[in-house]
């Protein structure tokens, strides 16, 4: 099992040195932090716990390095909050406390150095102010310990395995990613780039890409601790040997994944505490947002209709570049001064530029604010998206079956959805906004009246004028509604209830056509058969369709006849090896030019081949 903790806590409490005592490393390795004597980037380190294997982030405690300290926190899964029992609960004791509060961080182990040095006095306060900071925390396990250098950290180091037990890992996504917050050169090997492996594994020789430049390399060693290996797992620090790129190619805050086909989006939706320093930030303001490794210029707006005595919030950020997150990615948000606002979790990474949410979706945030996140995430996503297949909620969301069920049962009372196909039949399963819903029924109507406006005697529709109108819809979900509306359509047509006022002339010119076609024993002349008439027309070259085969332009044969040329024509080929046009022209007592073009369509379908003035078959039995 992998984990990955983290430090935290204000500069100089102690934070590099427990490392160090608990894991025989120091984590500073920067010239000018071993100058100072301070962290300034991340630093790394690592234990093993019986079959517990840590990955350890030691974040600095300098307020002017913030960017690294939350990079450091959301990239973990528990942290390790120091505090001295000197100097008590400081200005980045709290910060960093907000940090892991806005995190989905589950456990925090408390730890308070500097016990040695400190008075009576000292701890006492100390211990105040840390269950003050504490009192109103969400965190699921907190643990307050003492530290005490002259003994062995065995408490500690139980409490570590103790809670990583009971750590609710973030869902399982599909996708194999490293969030890269360091990249670099080795002589004779190339690039190399570090990072957290948060969702699940890589193997040598698995060709990989970066995004958002969408890089395309392939793992040519797999590191992780100073130990070359042949696979790694999700949970743990790893660095990649990646051949045939270069360094300036890559920051920190890049993505690498297994997947070939992700989308960078921005436009996001959060859920985020509902903080005063948030309720002081104007509507398009300008902040930064912390994600994975990365920090990115944004702008703010709310789309919550009433926004306040709320504890949580949706807002949409407006990124100033692309950016690759997923669903319920932690996030933390900056003004432009630095300061911490507010944090949280990304329910939508590929949203679109609206100013508020409808009445009937206020609402529903309302209902759902501190009910279920899942059901937020998909109200969210039906919001931009309009429609969602069942395949996404379970493929892509990662969402049970009896999660989505559920989902599906509390919109549906709502009135908020529509489902199209059976819930059961998971390939055909589509889950439609209702307004949405009814817009699309509105078009199909519209579509069909104005076809049936312009072509008055036409008594079937091809679905294909449907699906060009609106090819931003899959066809399955055009038929499953044709199907609720009492639309009947068949063999890719749309069968049309004809205008009452031209119903006796329709049927009589149907009749009529229908006599002569299936009378006639040859080639028909389209032009003897219906003239100039142009509703004829139409009747004959759709709502008759099934009765002839077109020749070319000019000409047609009913299928009947049809058939009964290809079956002489096939029983000919059984007994000799060529067909003449006066064989043709004698068996069915038809005139030259009509044998030829005959003939010459079997030679179109590749029935038959053409050699001088006899043919040869080209069919197969």
């Amino acid at each position: 099992m992998n984990i990955i903790l983290s430090t935290a806590g204000h500069i100089d409490h102690g934070k590099t040195y427990l490392i160090e005592k608990l894991t025989g490393k120091n984590t500073m390795h920067h010239k000018e932090e071993l100058q100072r004597n301070i962290t300034i980037d991340l630093g790394y380190s690592f234990m093993s716990l019986c079959e517990l294997n840590v990955s350890i982030i030691d974040v600095p405690g300098h307020k002017d390095y913030l960017k690294n300290t939350i990079c450091g926190i959301l990239n973990s899964n528990m942290s390790i909050l120091v505090v001295s029992a000197v100097d008590g609960v400081c200005h980045q004791t709290i910060e960093h406390f907000k940090i892991i509060e806005y995190s989905s961080i589950d456990n925090l182990i408390i730890a308070i150095t500097k016990t040695d040095l400190a008075t009576e006095d000292n701890r006492r306060q100390t211990l105040i102010q840390v269950e003050k900071l504490i009192e109103k925390s969400n965190k699921k396990s907190i643990k307050i310990l003492d530290i005490d250098y002259s003994k062995p950290l065995n408490q500690l180091k139980q409490v570590i395995y103790d809670f990583s037990q009971n750590i609710s890992f973030k869902r399982v996504l599909p996708y194999n990613i490293v969030k890269i917050d360091n990249s670099f050169s080795i002589n004779g090997y190339g690039t190399v780039v570090s990072g957290n492996l948060l969702h699940g594994s890589f193997y040598l020789g698995q060709e990989v890409t970066i995004y958002p430049k969408k890089i395309r390399s392939k793992i040519r060693i797999i590191e992780s601790h100073k130990k070359n290996l042949d696979k790694i797992e999700r949970y743990s620090r790893v660095a990649f040997n990646l051949p045939k790129i270069s360094v300036g190619d890559i920051n920190r805050g890049y993505v690498l994944s297994t997947s070939d086909n992700l989308y960078c989006g921005d436009v996001l939706e959060v859920w985020v505490h509902s903080t005063k320093e948030l309720k002081n930030l104007k509507n398009h303001e300008n902040i930064k947002l912390l994600i994975g490794t990365n920090k990115i210029n944004a702008s703010l707006v709310f789309i919550e209709k009433n926004r306040y005595a709320k504890d949580y919030e949706l807002i949409q950020l407006r990124l100033k570049e692309e950016h690759l997150c997923f669903v319920k990615d932690d996030m933390i948000i900056l003004n432009t001064l630095g300061n911490i606002v507010t944090g949280g979790i990304i329910i939508n990474p590929l949203s679109y530029k609206f100013p508020k949410y409808d009445d009937n979706s206020s609402n529903l945030i309302d209902d759902l604010r501190l009910k279920d996140i899942d059901k937020l995430i998909f109200l969210s996503l039906l919001h931009t998206k309009k429609i969602i297949e069942n395949e996404y909620l379970e493929n892509i969301l990662c969402f049970s079956k009896e999660k989505i069920e559920e989902i599906i049962r509390y919109f549906k009372e709502k009135k908020f959805i529509i489902c199209l196909g059976q819930v059961e039949n998971i390939s055909n399963f589509y889950i439609v906004k209702s307004d949405y819903y009814t817009k699309l029924v509105e078009k199909i109507r519209q579509i069909i009246s104005e076809f049936t406006n312009k072509y008055k005697y036409r008594a079937k529709m091809s679905l294909d004028i449907i699906y060009s109108n609106l090819n931003y819809i899959s066809p399955a979900i055009i038929r499953e509604i044709l199907n609720i509306i009492n639309i009947n359509s068949k063999n890719g047509m749309i069968i049309l209830k004809s205008d009452t006022k031209c119903n006796d002339d329709v049927s009589k010119s149907h009749l009529d056509l229908i006599k002569k076609i299936k009378k006639s024993t040859s080639i028909i002349s389209v032009n003897d058969l219906i003239g100039y008439d142009k509703n004829l027309r139409e009747i004959l070259y759709n709502d008759l369709s099934d009765l002839i085969v077109i020749i070319d332009k000019t000409h047609i044969v009913s299928k009947e006849t049809y058939n009964t040329y290809l079956s002489f024509i096939k029983n000919h080929f059984l007994n000799h090896e060529r067909l003449t046009i006066s064989d043709f022209k004698v068996e069915f007592n038809i005139s030259r030019n009509n044998a030829v073009l005959i003939l010459e369509f079997f030679d179109l379908k590749k029935i038959t081949k053409r050699f001088d003035n006899y043919r040869i078959k080209l069919y197969n039995g």
